[in-house]
């Protein structure tokens, strides 16, 4: 009779998802042992970030924290824009129209170019997701600083061409 698999066991018993996610890792681990690969103390210790469960929380959390930018963003520009820049009240509103059409411009720009390269090096797939987090994080502690209306317009730019850097990774 054979022995029902660990994690299908322990759905059961109502253990967490971060647990389940930890037991998958140690039995990728040992499936990796038994078949005799030699395996580093680095391997070892970071072999979470292979598995699936992992890469999904990571490009999920990121999309996460880019749509809650932008939230965050949308009641605050106003009084940023008023305060920081110095635009009189009737030209608050034009601005931060220009401000959400500039980001949905930037991921519009570069969602094909960033497409296109993507399904033609598939090996460079984490590495311009990664260069996009990093673009997004430039970006947003730049519009945190800027003092004036262009720098506004360009960090708002930036980080719709890092948005269009996750979404592709999301759909792969």
């Amino acid at each position: 009779m054979s022995r029902p698999h660990p994690a299908t066991r322990n759905a059961s018993k109502g253990i967490s998802f971060f647990a389940r996610v930890a037991q998958s890792a140690r039995q990728v681990e040992d499936s990796v042992m038994e078949h005799g690969k030699a395996r580093t103390l680095f391997s070892k210790v970071f072999a979470f970030r292979r598995h699936p469960y992992f890469t999904i929380f990571v490009v999920a959390y990121a999309i996460f924290v880019d749509l809650y930018l932008y939230a965050v963003l949308v009641p605050v520009f106003p009084f940023s824009l008023r305060i920081r820049i110095g635009l009189k009240q009737n030209e608050v509103q034009q601005t931060v129209g220009q401000l959400l059409a500039v980001y949905a411009a930037g991921s519009l720009l570069a969602a094909f170019p960033i497409g296109w390269l993507s399904d033609r090096t598939p090996a460079a797939r984490r590495q311009m997701y990664t260069a996009g987090l990093i673009f997004l994080l430039l970006s947003t502690i730049g519009l945190a600083y800027a003092q004036t209306l262009p720098l506004l317009m360009l960090a708002r730019f930036v980080q719709g061409v890092s948005s269009a850097t996750g979404m592709f990774y999301m759909l792969e």
